[in-house]
């Protein structure tokens, strides 16, 4: 098995080592509720009751060598200024893009919180999110749809001003509108590169052909392009997009039923040996997302501030196919990061779990059915759990 993803490498004590020190790369899916402006923004508009779906992958950044939305890897990035450092950047498909389906945000604070602490966002506030998103050129060569923008001239001062404003608690500082619910998971370089393709490949589609971005509800929005990105990395099946409306049926994506998904797959999954000698990931990847360090995580949105209301947010979930949990909602889902449950939530109980479960998989394992590469990566599993847990 090439590449094979060995925890067991990192050697940092967990007394001081923070989550990227233990986990140099991982994606984090969010899905987001409905955003409510107050009526100075936008004329108090309201988002859909779907909400919204972005990716935080550390690992990724950037790539300022382009002038226009495009990434790589961090470990590949050279002689970039110092403005310019970060160690992962926030994915968001927006409805209002035409040349591109995708902007990067470098850093998880900016995407995440705007670089803000917790407290009543203002306009001040406000305004340093929009100059510190223009000095990163988030948004350079980006044309936007938002009447926002209309008569104002692309890359010029009002215009970029413009884009950022209506991107915040959308694409930039997604948490100041939104309440987030979040599934990180632990991915290894080949993964992030994969991401990096597969993303890069998406923007072009657009960019370098002229064809506009169409943004479907139904049928390429915000959740297919973290579920494509993610089927990239070896996680999911493909979900199909711009098919005829019958076929596009079995391929709605919705934001808060992909973090359900996500966190059946890695946080809550109970894993087997025979499925990891089944799993494609850990074969063509060398690891599988049910593992150390997968965790749940939630976030309240900032308090109601000059820009949003933020009281009474919903997200729908449609009902799935398992039976046990046919009418999940993220809400729901809230039980499993009670207190009760920090397993799910904070790492140093995560890798406690995750000793007795690696330990278990290890004692139940007959001869034939792990390969020697899968039974190396079940050890190092092991390890690292250990490692942290100490």
């Amino acid at each position: 098995m090439k590449n094979l993803f060995l925890l067991s490498l990192v050697t940092v004590s967990s007394a001081w080592a923070s989550y990227e020190d233990q986990f140099p790369q991982y994606f984090e899916y969010c899905t987001g509720s409905q955003v409510k402006y107050q009526p100075a923004y936008f004329n108090g508009a309201v988002g859909g009751k779907g909400g919204h779906g972005f990716m935080y992958i550390h690992g990724l950044c950037k790539d300022y060598t382009k002038t226009y939305p495009q990434v790589i890897p961090c470990s590949k990035v050279k002689n970039v200024e110092s403005r310019f450092s970060h160690a992962g950047v926030g994915v968001s498909l927006d409805s209002d893009f035409k040349n591109v389906s995708w902007v990067a945000v470098p850093g998880r604070g900016l995407t995440m919180f705007g670089n803000l602490p917790r407290k009543e966002v203002t306009t001040q506030d406000i305004d340093q999110i929009i100059d510190e998103s223009l000095k990163l050129k988030i948004f350079e060569n980006v044309e936007m749809s938002t009447k926002s923008v209309n008569n104002l001239e692309l890359n010029r001062p009002g215009y970029e001003r413009a884009a950022v404003l209506t991107t915040i608690g959308t694409d930039v500082a997604v948490n100041l509108g939104r309440e987030l619910r979040c599934v990180r998971i632990p991915v290894p370089p080949k993964a992030v590169e994969a991401a990096a393709e597969f993303l890069n490949a998406e923007n072009n589609k657009y960019y370098q052909t002229g064809k506009k971005f169409e943004w479907s509800g139904m049928a390429n929005n915000c959740t297919h392009l973290a579920l494509n990105t993610s089927h990239a990395m070896g996680m999911n099946k493909l979900e199909k997009t711009d098919q005829f409306i019958i076929k596009q049926i079995f391929d709605i994506a919705i934001p808060a039923n992909a973090y359900l998904l996500y966190a059946d797959q890695a946080v809550l999954n109970k894993i087997t040996n025979r499925e990891l000698a089944n799993s494609s990931q850990l074969k063509e990847f060398g690891y599988h997302p049910a593992q150390v360090g997968s965790l749940m995580l939630r976030y309240n949105a900032y308090p109601e501030s000059v820009m949003f209301k933020t009281e009474d947010l919903t997200a729908i979930t449609a009902p799935r196919k398992r039976i046990l949990k046919m009418f999940a909602t993220a809400g729901s889902y809230d039980e499993y990061l009670a207190q009760s449950d920090d397993e799910n939530v904070l790492l140093l109980d995560n890798a406690k779990r995750w000793v007795k479960t690696y330990s278990s998989l290890l004692q139940k394992l007959p001869h034939s059915e792990l390969n020697l590469d899968q039974r190396i990566y079940l050890e190092g599993q092991k390890d690292l759990s250990l490692k942290i847990a100490e």
